[in-house]
């Protein structure tokens, strides 16, 4: 299962794509850096900025 799923920056607002079970990922419209989480298989969900 290679679907892509996005996330909204808190930064800028725009969606960005984000692999599946990734633990960090970085928005390509402001190049901010962010921890995500897994609360369900297949919805990806910012916690915060990654160090």
């Amino acid at each position: 299962m290679s679907e892509e799923t996005k996330c909204r920056c808190l930064n800028c607002l725009e969606r960005f794509p984000v692999q599946p079970n990734v633990k960090e990922a970085t928005c390509p419209h402001c190049n901010i850096k962010y921890r995500i989480s897994w609360p369900w298989p297949g919805q990806p969900k910012v916690r915060g900025l990654a160090k």
